[in-house]
């Protein structure tokens, strides 16, 4: 069974304020308001309107520059009257430039999720009569077996990892190569999930 869908997603809106900058360093404040302009009935889209506010720091130590973010999103109810949960994102790293054609990249991405809706597998204690005699005492026998639960109000997080690089073999030409994998597993996740990107400015 396949299917497909093509169409607008969700449109991302993006300001971004610079409040300290020097020859080394910059701080700046960011804000994402993300609009349902896709179909969530064909996974084109959230359904719901999202807002996130972040900050942002880097700092220039030669080659070396490390950086890191912060901050919280707010999700409203979606046209199905699904709210998705409140989200604290969190992301820290660095880019070393080990050539003036290539960067090498390293990043810790983490999100935790309060009062959010999850699944679980727990244990769930079932029971039978085996009596077929009905004028009979019934015969209760009791088995345990995993049930798939959703429990409302938890609270999970994941940790991704990131490592790749950037290459500029000439002139305004870049290549990104880029692996993603979980450092905590809390969810269904790919064991990695790789990205190529080519880029071209003129």
């Amino acid at each position: 069974m396949s299917g497909s869908a093509s169409g607008i997603g969700d449109v991302v809106l993006r300001g971004k304020y610079e409040f300290l900058r020097t020859d080394r360093a910059g701080v700046a404040l960011a804000a994402d308001l993300r609009l349902p302009t896709g179909d969530e009935n064909e996974l084109l889209g959230a359904g719901a309107t999202r807002v996130k506010v972040f900050g942002i720091g880097s700092i220039h130590l030669g080659k070396f520059s490390p950086h890191v973010n912060a901050g919280y999103v707010w999700n409203t109810k979606g046209r199905n009257l699904h709210k998705f949960a409140d989200e604290i994102s969190y992301t820290a790293g660095f880019d070393w430039a080990v050539h003036p054609r290539l960067t090498f990249a390293v990043d810790a991405i983490g999100s935790t999720f309060p009062n959010a809706t999850v699944l679980r597998v727990q244990d769930q204690v079932f029971q039978a009569n085996t009596n077929p005699d009905a004028t009979k005492p019934p015969t209760i026998v009791t088995a345990t077996f995993p049930q798939l639960n959703m429990i409302d109000g938890q609270t999970y997080s994941t940790m991704l990892g990131s490592v790749g690089f950037k290459i500029n073999p000439f002139g305004n030409f870049l290549l990104t190569v880029n692996g993603l994998f979980p450092i905590k597993r809390e969810s269904l996740q790919d064991n990695l999930a790789g990205l190529i990107a080519i880029d071209y400015s003129f």
